[in-house]
């Protein structure tokens, strides 16, 4: 059943679950470059410190679910902030050991599992019908705020030759939200959250509802496949391959994920506006891979900068409409954490794969100039799929509708 009331403490709190992931994640490649010349780390080693995460999202996204409604919001997320504060002091203390500081990016990969997981349902659940696009906006933001947060911390202190701080606030921020969890949980504010407790009498999910959930979780990876690989290794590209320096590289790093946080709430106008879903993202999908088809046919930077903008729009609607998925799949409220789980499973595989493929290929070739064809040929395959999403049963959610 839908809810009448929003409850914005809810969807604040699954908001700013997503940022602190997405920042603690994204708080490496901006500041890779300067890591891998301090310590020698190699591609494939810097490369699976992305990817670990995806790993850790694989083996605890459903448990983290399923924890959550037989604990209770409370223990989970207190144990995820744990398990991210220990990762960050362990980067701290031994960045100078490969294999340490992978253990401390799987330990925050652990906690990203559970806020990555937690989050969007959260926000999803704590939203009435009338607010639920706003919902799959913000959710949908978590990323690209993320990102831009630690792009911009990280350009304060690579001029300084330095990365430790960013790690720093990455604790002290955990610590902040902690604090908040545990004041709304106190105070009673999120004990109307449907997911927060068991539901024995939901509908199990349709063969319907999982075959588009299959669909939704094969896009999602694909799209982040390109997406992450892209995302991970643009700054070093921007320095081996255009001479840039730290500095510079960020700044270029930031003016897609700038351009496609302005759209992910484009997204969810259109979407409030009555926009089908999924003829949506198809769409999107197909203009990114257009793109990456238009790379090595554009010469000066002018037009690299088209395209980059170009790729943030699509970027920017893409994970609005992926993360609305599960909600609007899932009629019942209480099937949603279970169908997060499952398109959530298609991004962690994404992420797992996009950094390494494109860090092995660069290891094995130093030739930057596959990763276009690379990138062009996946966004296709993912474009496909979502058109195959749109022959499904439509699922009845007037607010996004397929």
């Amino acid at each position: 059943m839908a809810r009448q009331i929003t409850n914005w403490a809810g969807v604040w709190l699954g908001t700013l679950l997503g940022v602190l992931a997405a920042f603690q994640q994204f708080k490496l490649p901006p500041v890779l470059p300067l890591l891998a010349e301090h310590y020698g780390y190699s591609r494939i080693l810097a490369g699976s410190f992305m990817s670990i995460y995806a790993v850790l999202g694989l083996l605890f996204s459903v448990w983290a679910g399923r924890r959550v409604q037989r604990r209770g919001l409370g223990s989970t997320l207190l144990l995820a902030f744990g398990l991210m504060i220990s990762g960050n002091t362990l980067g701290l203390i031994a960045p100078e050991s490969g294999a340490l500081m992978l253990l401390s990016r799987a330990l925050e990969g652990g906690s990203y599992a559970v806020l990555a997981l937690v989050g969007p349902v959260l926000a999803n659940a704590s939203a009435s019908q009338r607010h639920l696009p706003i919902a799959f906006a913000l959710t949908a933001a978590w990323i690209p705020n993320g990102q831009i947060a630690a792009g911009l911390l990280s350009g304060l202190f690579i001029a300084r030759g330095t990365w430790k701080p960013l790690w720093l606030i990455g604790i002290g921020a955990t610590c902040a939200l902690a604090v908040w969890t545990v004041y709304l949980l106190k105070r009673d504010r999120l004990s109307s959250v449907s997911m927060l407790g068991p539901e024995p009498s939901a509908a199990p999910l349709t063969r319907a509802q999982r075959r588009a959930l299959m669909l939704s979780a094969g896009t999602f990876m694909l799209w982040s496949t390109q997406y992450f690989a892209f995302m991970t290794w643009l700054p070093t590209f921007l320095v081996e391959v255009h001479g840039a320096n730290q500095a510079l590289a960020i700044r270029g790093y930031l003016v897609p994920v700038a351009t496609l946080l302005a759209f992910v709430y484009v997204a969810g106008f259109l979407l409030r506006a009555g926009v089908p879903i999924v003829p949506l993202l198809a769409a999107t999908l197909l203009l990114q891979a257009l793109v990456w088809l238009l790379v090595p046919f554009v010469e000066g930077g002018a037009a690299g900068i088209v395209l980059l903008i170009l790729w943030g729009i699509g970027a920017g609607i893409t994970p609005t409409c992926l993360f609305g998925l599960p909600t609007t799949i899932a009629t019942e409220p209480a099937q949603r954490p279970q169908a997060f789980g499952i398109v959530l499973t298609g991004r962690n595989l994404g992420v797992l794969t996009g950094p390494l493929l494109l860090g092995g290929i660069l290891t094995l070739t130093a030739d930057w100039t596959l990763a276009s064809p690379l990138f062009a040929t996946v966004t296709a395959m993912g474009t496909g799929l979502a058109m195959t999403l749109i022959y499904q049963r439509k699922p009845r959610n007037s607010a996004s509708p397929a």
